[in-house]
């Protein structure tokens, strides 16, 4: 779901992980740690369409440069390649 919201341009917020940083570039989406800093963090990119604007672009780039269909059947063929030659 993360790419189809990224491709779209909408805003993706998640709680804060390690498992988000080893995919996405910083500045692709947002991250809270808690309830309380949910709430402040959609209320700040509710007010500033210029933020939540930069980082829905800055997403959709990196979907499209990186995460089509055609990344991933040319990441499947290396890897048959790479098999193929053993």
């Amino acid at each position: 779901r993360f790419f189809e919201c990224m491709a779209s341009k909408t805003l993706i917020l998640c709680e804060k992980s390690d498992l988000y940083k080893n995919i996405f570039p910083t500045g692709t989406y947002i991250e809270f740690s808690s309830t309380d800093t949910f709430i402040d963090t959609i209320q700040y990119y509710l007010e500033d369409d210029n933020a939540r604007r930069l980082i829905t672009l800055k997403a959709q780039e990196c979907v499209i440069k990186k995460h089509l269909w055609k990344h991933r059947i040319e990441q499947l063929k290396n890897e048959i390649d790479l098999l193929i030659k053993q």
